[in-house]
């Protein structure tokens, strides 16, 4: 049986990711600043990747990544950020 899950597709920068303060929004309109996950080099070149496909026991990979921002980083880097689906 087939999830929707493995039509994931996102994008893997060549370089990996850094951890960046940056300003973002918050539900009730305002902002803060926050770590987020930016690509280390601006000019990346960027890989296709399917990674629940590769994967299919991402959900547990990401349950046992270590807290801390290195752990984070490392799995960013191996699966990208997950945020982009593609039909």
């Amino acid at each position: 049986m087939h999830s929707r899950s493995e039509l994931l597709e996102t994008w893997v920068p060549d370089g990996g990711f850094k951890m960046e303060r940056r300003p973002v929004k918050v539900p009730h309109g305002g902002s803060t600043i926050t770590e987020c996950l930016v690509p280390k080099w601006a000019g990346d070149e960027l890989t296709c990747d399917r990674p629940c496909a590769r994967q299919p026991c991402l959900h547990r990979l990401l349950a046992e990544c270590p807290p801390h921002p290195d752990g984070i980083l490392q799995f960013a880097g191996r699966y990208g950020l997950l945020t982009v689906s593609l039909p």
